[in-house]
């Protein structure tokens, strides 16, 4: 009998393991499931009308091969388009009465301009390392030209800057997911610049949210095209912002990108209200944007295979 007894406590323990590695498998836990996917949806304003046809073009005027890297593009005042160079600190005038252009100011020999303004007198550029060089009295012999620095992260690659008049700050759009800040890898910001305290407001003025731009094109119901756009929309890619302007007349905020070749509209809330495709047979490299005070709207391609650089103009319609 004893020799029983000591069988049965040396085998306890191995029945306890089979007890426990017998039966069904265990389900895995809440923990281990992979996250369901996410679906972005946006409310797209239903009382607003895009005021453009972005295919008839009222005028489109070539440009010759020294803005082949057309960049920035300003309403310079009298019928005059302001522009620059990509690749140096040159300023030029388009008048769009006779086509003709100019060169009107050479502020830097060198450096990675993207983005141009005039205020007044003066004129802004901005560089993709996110400075400004303001250049005073910009069509006068004795321009003084300054460098600003925003402070903003050379790695957010800014790209855009255009200027919000009610406000006295220059806008910059970064083509690059903002650094050392709360933006997540699918989304891009617009930055203000005072020109009255000549620093960088601390919170972004405008927040660029490719999860709602993709949602946009796919709830484009009567439009083929956007929606397979949408369907094939990397957010965390497409949609990188080249340029900005505010519209004169509504204060809304229209952005256009080569990266993703787009254009999209913000209300002056900070609410998405349109996205359009911009077909690259019309718009091979969309740079640069601007409006005159009509609310004209005006959209600068870089040159590309053998194309050269152009301006094309857009009335708006009623």
């Amino acid at each position: 009998m004893p020799s029983l007894y000591l069988w049965f406590r040396l085998m306890t323990p191995m029945l306890g393991v089979l007890s426990c590695t017998s039966g069904q498998p265990k389900a895995p836990s809440a923990e281990a499931q992979p996250p369901a996917p996410t679906v972005t949806t946006v409310d797209m304003p239903a009382d607003f009308s895009f005021p453009y046809d972005l295919t008839q073009p009222s005028q489109q005027v070539e440009l010759p091969p020294a803005l082949i890297e057309v960049s920035g593009l300003s309403w310079a005042g009298e019928g005059t388009l302001a522009m620059i160079h990509d690749e140096g600190g040159v300023i030029f005038h388009l008048k769009l009465s006779d086509k003709s252009v100019q060169e009107v100011c050479r502020f830097a020999e060198k450096g990675d301009f993207e983005g141009l303004e005039i205020v007044g007198k003066s004129a802004w550029a901005l560089r993709s390392n996110g400075s400004l060089m303001e250049v005073t009295d910009y069509l006068t012999p004795g321009f003084v030209a300054v460098r600003h620095e925003t402070g903003i992260n050379p790695e957010n690659d800014s790209e855009g800057l255009g200027y919000d008049a009610a406000h006295q700050q220059l806008l910059i759009a970064c083509k690059a997911q903002p650094k050392a800040s709360d933006f997540s890898t699918t989304e891009r910001g617009v930055f203000s610049w005072s020109l009255r305290t000549s620093a960088l407001a601390p919170a972004p003025r405008l927040r660029i949210k490719n999860g709602e731009i993709r949602a946009a094109l796919l709830a484009a119901t009567t439009d083929a095209t956007l929606r397979e756009k949408g369907e094939k929309m990397d957010p965390e890619e497409d949609f990188q912002p080249s340029s900005i302007a505010v519209h004169p007349l509504t204060g809304d905020f229209y952005l256009c990108a080569a990266a993703g070749q787009l254009l999209v509209v913000y209300g002056a809330d900070g609410k998405l209200k349109a996205v359009k495709l911009l077909p690259k047979k019309m718009f091979p490299q969309p740079e640069g944007l601007c409006f005159d005070p009509a609310g004209t709207l005006f959209i600068s391609n870089e040159g590309k295979d053998e194309r050269p650089a152009s301006v094309l103009q857009f009335t708006q319609q009623p």
